[in-house]
């Protein structure tokens, strides 16, 4: 996953690379997603749009699930103590309905 601060001055994530190949061997679509991304291959498929940098944290924008297509409600911040990216899909912008997930560099 790579983020990036694009020209318009929003931050988006790009999928890179998987760490497991498919069983097929051949490169993975996303099949659930909808509209543009319907049918992708995963790598290079912006998984993460429109974040703001506020705060000392990413907020304001979106993250897709690939593996079942649902955009959610996002954050994203580095806990300094472990060096990991938290972060945060969530059904409301708050971020109360959600679950987090800790990313390695």
């Amino acid at each position: 996953m790579r983020i990036f601060k694009a020209t318009n001055g929003l931050y988006y994530g790009k999928l890179e690379q998987l760490l497991q190949p498919s069983a097929d061997g051949k490169p993975p679509v996303c099949t659930e997603c909808q509209g543009a991304d319907k049918d992708k291959p995963l790598v290079g498929l912006l998984i993460v749009r429109d974040m703001k940098f506020e705060n000392g944290k990413l907020v304001g924008g979106t993250i897709l699930d690939p593996a079942n297509g649902k955009t959610y409600y996002s954050s994203i911040e580095l806990e300094k103590a472990t060096g990991k990216l938290k972060v945060r899909g969530s059904l409301d912008k708050r971020g109360v309905l959600g679950r987090s997930q800790f990313w390695v560099r």
